[in-house]
């Protein structure tokens, strides 16, 4: 390298080191730099709150806007306003808030969700998995609905309503989850927990819908139930070998889905009782008087967690008591087999 290039590189060198020093932010500039970010972050984070806030407000205004068009009228609905007599006491609830009441004895505990009006969680008592865990047969993995149609076709699923809880002032173990589109029109979840037992009392009343709900939809109405299968025991491919769903025909014959594989089946024969069952335990809807058909669909799973993804679609034709509701009642047990 000869002098005039070594010179070169030592002024170039130098401009570049003088034009950093002289454009270099000062600490007045920084700070203000920094507070323009923390601004920006602001806003977004405020938007991003705004935008998830509208989301839902149309999430529930559609909600709101479902019930309505199956009701085919303008009134808001009214779940919030319902008639309670002397006996009876409202438990608070905040509408479009998830609440959980609880009913239990010594030897289940159960929570139901104002979501849906439903059994979020059923823990039994006394009862252990392999790795010393409380026992669930669910625990925020499974879904019920009833599904009315009304004349036009709509279809209006209950999971996705919220209910109010009603507990009665004299029995501490009884619960009704009352879904109330008016004083006149609603439609009641009864549950009804026996002491010193695993069996738990559900009735439905669907009340002032004679001329909301089609002529099919007033001789047939459909329950929606679907349950995560837990596993409970240390062998799991043992305790899947076991889980199968099982049911029991209107002619006492007993019939069960593959426990070694997926399967999808239509039941067109009545039955009497539909059972999701594991190794040790099961969850059985009773029918006080019978379900006319069913689907009922069973999946593997590959879960550390679960070991079947079971469900049940079934329809059957509901009472009238006297004074004009459409009323149906069943029965669930829900616990171990020995």
């Amino acid at each position: 390298m000869d002098k005039n290039t070594g010179i070169g590189l030592v002024l170039i060198a130098a401009i570049v080191i003088g034009f950093s020093i002289f454009t270099k932010p000062s600490q007045e500039e920084l700070e203000k730099e920094q507070r323009y970010r923390d601004s920006i972050a602001s806003i977004q984070t405020t938007q991003v709150i705004e935008d998830i806030t509208t989301a839902n407000d149309e999430v529930q205004a559609s909600k709101q806007s479902a019930i309505n068009d199956f009701f085919d009228v303008t009134q808001p609905v009214s779940n919030d306003s319902i008639g309670t007599s002397t006996d009876s006491r409202q438990v608070s609830t905040s509408r479009d808030t998830e609440q959980v009441v609880t009913l239990e004895n010594n030897k289940i505990k159960i929570d139901f969700s104002t979501k849906g009006g439903q059994i979020k969680n059923v823990q039994l008592k006394g009862y252990k998995t392999f790795a010393g865990d409380s026992l669930y047969l669910t625990n925020s993995d499974g879904n019920f609905s009833l599904e009315l149609m009304n004349k036009k076709g709509i279809r209006l699923n209950t999971d996705k309503a919220f209910f109010t809880p009603i507990q009665s002032s004299t029995d501490a173990q009884t619960l009704v989850m009352r879904l109330n589109y008016s004083d006149s029109q609603y439609i009641d979840f009864i549950y009804a927990l026996a002491p010193d037992d695993y069996m738990l009392k559900f009735n439905l009343a669907v009340v002032g819908m004679e001329n909301v709900l089609s002529i099919d939809g007033l001789e047939n109405f459909t329950l929606k139930w679907q349950q995560m299968l837990r596993r409970q025991e240390k062998n799991e491919k043992n305790e899947q070998r076991y889980a199968r769903i099982h049911y029991k025909t209107m002619d006492e014959s007993f019939e069960e889905l593959s426990e070694g594989s997926s399967e999808n089946r239509e039941v067109t024969s009545s039955t009497k009782w539909i059972g999701f069952k594991d190794q040790y335990f099961a969850s059985v809807l009773i029918a006080d008087n019978s379900f006319k058909n069913a689907n009922l669909d069973s999946k593997m799973l590959e879960s550390t967690e679960y070991l079947k993804d079971y469900t049940a679609t079934i329809t059957f034709r509901p009472d009238r008591d006297n004074s004009g509701a459409l009323v149906s009642g069943f029965k669930y047990f829900l616990g171990p087999l020995d």
